[in-house]
Order: structure tokens, then C-alpha cells, then sequence
């Protein structure tokens, strides 16, 4: 326990560290922690498209689902390519979807190379990836729910255009 910061920093610099211990079973268990709206940019996961294929098929599936079962009046990979300038990543209908997907498309990525999260946990729109990588939805099932509720998030803020919440 610690009274402020600065007195854990100080504790934590203090304390004796042993690498060299024993792990049992088949190795170490990771946890995944999954962000909602709010962490996203312009062009991002472009790179992870462009280097590992099983990561840009995910995105490509997620993509497609939305404009072809869903309806989407958009295109996440378009949209995801736009520069900063042009990119509408910042609108709820169109963000919440797009973070669920690369959430997936990493957890997909992860699970190529064998790491399996032990626990998930989600903030906010990050519940939908983490219930994905629990197995509880699949890619589909996670799309739609992400994709409705970046609708849902738009038609409250049109709705109610003075509206000034936050978590």
C-alpha cells in the first residue's frame, strides 16, 4: 500500500524482483484488454493490413458483413485508408465499428500465432471484442452489435443535439 504517488514509485522501485521464476503449465496466461470508442485515428491498422494477411482478411470480413448483410452506407476499408483530412473514424456509426473490427482482426492475428487470452475485459464499446475473443460472439454477431450501436450513439446525439454527457 502506498499513500500517494510519488510513496508507490518509491516503493516499487524498492522492491526485489526474482525473472528467474518457475511457470507452470503450458506458459505464461496474458489477459486482453479491449478500448472502446474514443482510441481511434485516421488510417489506423493500415499497416497491420498491409503486413499480415490474416489480420487484413478479418477486416476484409468485417467489411463486408456491414456493406452486404448490414447495409452500411460506407466502407470500413475505404474509410480506414482516408487521411486524417478526409477520415470520418471519428463518427460513432462509423468508429465503433471500425475499433470492434481491428479488435477482432488482432485477436484473429493472436490466435494464428497461438496466444489465447486466460481473461478479457472491455470498456465500453470494448465489451463487444473481448465477448469475441471469450468465444461468445462470432465476427457477425459482433458486427452487428457494434454497427447498431454506432447508430444508436448517432441518433441520441441528433436526437438530442445540446446533449453534453460523458462517461
Amino acid at each position: 500500500s502506498a499513500t500517494s504517488l510519488d510513496d508507490a514509485g518509491v516503493q516499487l522501485a524498492q522492491m526485489k524482483i526474482n525473472p528467474a521464476r518457475a511457470i507452470g503449465g503450458d506458459g505464461p496466461s496474458v489477459s486482453f484488454v479491449f478500448t472502446g470508442q474514443g482510441a481511434q485515428w485516421a488510417q489506423m491498422g493500415i499497416p497491420l493490413m498491409d503486413e499480415y494477411p490474416v489480420f487484413a482478411a478479418a477486416v476484409h470480413r468485417a467489411d463486408k458483413y456491414l456493406s452486404e448483410e448490414l447495409g452500411a452506407d460506407f466502407s470500413l476499408c475505404a474509410e480506414l485508408q482516408q487521411d486524417a483530412e478526409r477520415s470520418r473514424i471519428n463518427a460513432p456509426y462509423i468508429s465503433q465499428p471500425a475499433c470492434s473490427a481491428l479488435q477482432i482482426a488482432l485477436v484473429d492475428l493472436l490466435r494464428s500465432w497461438g496466444i489465447q487470452p486466460a481473461s478479457v475485459v472491455g470498456h465500453s464499446s470494448g465489451e463487444i471484442a473481448a465477448a469475441y475473443a471469450a468465444g461468445i460472439f462470432d465476427l457477425e454477431g459482433a458486427m452487428t452489435l457494434a454497427y447498431r450501436r454506432g447508430q444508436m450513439t448517432e441518433l441520441l446525439r441528433s436526437t438530442y443535439p445540446d446533449l453534453k454527457g460523458t462517461m
